[in-house]
């Protein structure tokens, strides 16, 4: 049973395990180290508490839209051992002094997190200070509850998710309750953290203690003029050691967003109204206030969300260094978390694939700073393309099937697009593909040091109108000349006539063969393909597979599992284009006696799109790839020749297998197509085995010895360069497009963001 249908969702509060009457729920860590809500089903009786009080399910914003925002510090001695200005060391020592009681992390003998309630001024200690991890809070909400119920004063602190739980398992508002939210960046995983920890210590040397704002490191390197602002201290049995933020692996991937939990990244609570009474933090940024305000020991930011912080106005006042109202904005301009969520790092997913299998040194080199094996260029972020998508995730597969780390570049181009933003394709790319951080041209070229190879393809990448305004990174010119360059099975688009007679501008193809002469290897997807290297570019080429027939396709099964599409016996329709062949579809139902499944873009995912085609009876279509699933598992299909430049490549196909009589050109072929049904696949799979032996042979010498069918590259392939006469045209392009950008449709958003690109670049 799942309390929450989207699991990613689930911030690990607690409330629902607090809750349960019959402790049926428990806190476990999952494969990445977060702390789930798990249904122990012999004890559960169905009451549904559990979902009635999970804040993620029901969430609640009581407090003010507009709070009053402060800037404090406390006196030095109390912020020499605080993690800021102070702020919480006050509250919470003012609670111990009149006999009351706080709740707030503490570090565990093991160095795990959890939250303790306590009315000790010792235990207060262990509470100060950043953790960085997320706490457990175990049974701290039912003993919080006990006390307020006995009217006894309490204090809570902790992540805006933890006082939502809090609030949520209450179930009402208590006046003996203060509650403070912290500005969360979010939290990593205990799991990233305890490994760091393993691979630092020696032999049987002992943990003591982990300060991640260790303030006299910092203190005296500001004084030495050293541009270093943040440190940490590891103090061990046997040695001490401080590094700043920049050198330590911890922090790295910490500050990369990497290590997170996925929650984190749809944060229901960065935002006003806040969730606790008071929200406190690091006040980053004040000195754009106020310089004066500025202190290397630290500035708390405080927010009043309601009148109950209000009561603790003179408290904060008195005997403290600094405690003035400040505007709102320059809090959310220094701590932009305050209103939205933690952007998702793109290497995430990788991250944790290679948690087990890599050090945390490793790690930030692959999944920070994008230092993998192969470098894949492709058009994995194309607009709702099931086939741009399967294709990219097949090149990643089939690169990590002979040992090595391979990561897809994010030009930047898409992924930011708000058509992009919590799509479907999103989701995919963020399940199964490994993604660098958005790159820049000259970021490019400082990667490919570091690179066994960059390789373009496959798909499209060859297709002028697709990649133009970015030559540079799709045809990688980016590339060291010590760096291997491989084009895999990359598509031209159309066969060679057809490709002379797009609008091609000057000079494009002269760019296109300067780049192409600097590869070590050159291949493409169809005959013609080959041909036009040769014509055009005097170059020879391999013919290869499209990379979706080169790995296991149990894979695909595993994706297609996912999906709720019932298409079991049915015929599968995805038409890339209205079509009139749509009229068919009655001939064909009563012909195949049964009915019409059809998939749209807009809507399905990729996984509803593989178990259609999966587990259809019959598929219709005019997708390149969607004929290429059909053929690899076997099912009988028609594909509709759209005449907009998809010919060359289903011709070339299809005539590899023997079945060009499956491209329908006319709709009346359909009514004349005798044994619909009827496919040779017996000799197809034959074929295709072959093709796929040979291609995988030629993709190991390509990827491990350094096997090359260019014998008279070219070392050195100058980037391209704009003239004066496009760069002032295209930056009248630019304010043209910005000017109606914001209130356009669509496709003007679409077309804003591709040349807003192109003149940053």
């Amino acid at each position: 049973m799942r309390i929450i249908e989207n699991i990613n969702l689930c911030s690990g509060c607690g409330a629902c395990y607090n809750t349960c009457p019959n402790n049926a729920i428990s806190m476990l860590p999952n494969e990445e180290g977060f702390l789930y809500p798990v249904v122990d089903e012999s004890k559960c009786t169905n009451c549904g508490m559990c979902k009635k009080i999970c804040p993620v399910i029901n969430p609640r914003y009581d407090n003010n839209y507009n709070p009053a925002c402060f800037a404090f510090k406390a006196k030095d001695e109390i912020r020499n051992n605080a993690t800021s200005g102070g702020l919480f060391t006050v509250l919470a020592e003012y609670f111990i002094e009149n006999g009351y009681y706080v709740a707030g992390a503490v570090w565990t003998q093991n160095f795990s997190v959890k939250h303790i309630v306590s009315n000790k001024i010792e235990d207060v200690k262990k509470m100060k200070k950043s953790k960085y991890l997320q706490s457990d809070v175990c049974d701290c909400f039912c003993q919080i509850k006990q006390l307020l119920d006995n009217n006894k004063q309490v204090l809570f602190s902790g992540t805006p998710c933890q006082v939502a739980g809090l609030k949520a398992y209450l179930r009402k508002d208590y006046d003996n309750l203060l509650t403070l939210d912290l500005v969360c960046h979010g939290v990593p995983s205990s799991k990233v953290f305890q490994k760091y920890i393993q691979e630092l210590l020696k032999d049987d040397e002992i943990l003591l203690n982990v300060d991640f704002r260790y303030k006299i490191k910092n203190i005296a390197y500001k004084k030495s003029n050293v541009n270093n602002t943040n440190f940490v201290r590891i103090l061990t049995n046997r040695n001490e050691t401080a590094e700043c933020y920049s050198e330590n692996s911890f922090i790295k991937l910490f500050l990369s967003d990497i290590c997170l939990r996925n929650s984190c990244y749809y944060c229901k609570y960065q935002r006003f109204p806040r969730q606790g009474d008071m929200t406190i933090g690091d006040f980053w940024g004040i000195q754009k206030y106020k310089k004066s305000y500025k202190d290397e020991l630290g500035v708390s930011l405080c927010l009043f969300n309601n009148k109950k912080a209000e009561k603790f106005y003179n408290i904060l006042k008195k005997d403290n260094i600094l405690f003035k109202k400040v505007q709102l904005k320059y809090a959310v301009k220094g701590n932009p978390v305050l209103t939205k969520s933690t952007e998702y790092n793109w290497g995430r997913k990788l991250f944790f694939d290679l948690l087990n299998k890599k050090t945390i040194n490793e790690l930030v080199n692959i999944c920070v700073d994008d230092k993998c094996d192969y470098l894949i260029v492709n058009l994995w972020d194309s607009a709702f393309n099931y086939g741009a998508m399967l294709t990219a995730y097949a090149m990643q597969e089939m690169v990590k099937s002979f040992g090595f780390t391979p990561k897809l570049l994010n030009t930047g181009e898409k992924v930011q697009y708000s058509w992009y933003k919590g799509s479907h394709l999103e989701d995919f790319a963020k399940k199964y593909l490994n993604i660098t951080k958005a790159l820049s041209y000259k970021q490019c070229k400082k990667l490919s040091k570091y690179l066994k190879g960059v390789i373009i393809g496959s798909d499209q990448v060859l297709r002028l109108g697709l990649i133009r305004g970015f030559f540079n990174k799709y045809l990688a010119n980016f590339a060291s000349t010590e760096t291997k360059k491989i084009a895999f099975a990359p598509s031209f688009g159309f066969d060679k006539q057809e490709y002379l007679n797009q609008k091609i501008k000057d000079g494009e193809l002269d760019v296109l063969k300067n780049a192409l002469k600097s590869f070590d290897y050159l291949s493409c997807r169809e005959i013609q393909g080959k041909e036009i290297y040769k014509d055009l570019f005097d170059l020879d080429a391999d013919v290869l597979l499209d990379p979706v027939f080169l790995i296991d396709k149990q894979k695909y099964v595993d994706i297609a599992n996912d999906s709720d599409l019932i298409a079991n016996g049915k015929i599968f329709s995805y038409l890339l284009r209205e079509s009139k062949y749509k009229e068919t579809y009655d001939y064909l139902s009563e012909k195949l006696n049964t009915t019409v499944v059809e998939i749209e873009i807009h809507k399905n995912h990729t996984c509803d799109w593989l178990n259609g085609i999966i587990n259809s009876k019959f598929v219709i279509t005019d997708s390149f790839h969607c004929v290429c699933f059909a053929i690899m598992f076997n099912k009988p299909f028609i594909c509709f020749d759209s005449k907009t430049g998809g010919s060359s490549r289903l011709g070339s196909l299809l005539s590899l297998f023997g079945i060009s009589n499956r491209i329908i050109t006319d709709i009346e072929q359909i009514y004349k197509l005798e044994n619909m049904e009827r496919i040779p696949y017996s000799n197809v799979n034959i074929i295709l085995q072959k093709e796929v032996d040979r291609c995988l042979t030629i993709v190991e010498k390509v990827l491990k010895n350094n096997y090359s069918n260019n014998p008279n590259k070219e070392q050195k392939c100058k980037p391209y360069k704009y003239s004066k006469f496009v760069y002032f045209s295209k930056k009248i392009k630019y304010l043209k497009c910005k000017l109606f950008s914001k209130k356009g449709s669509y496709k003007e958003k679409a077309r804003f963001r591709k040349v807003e690109l192109e003149w940053n670049k």
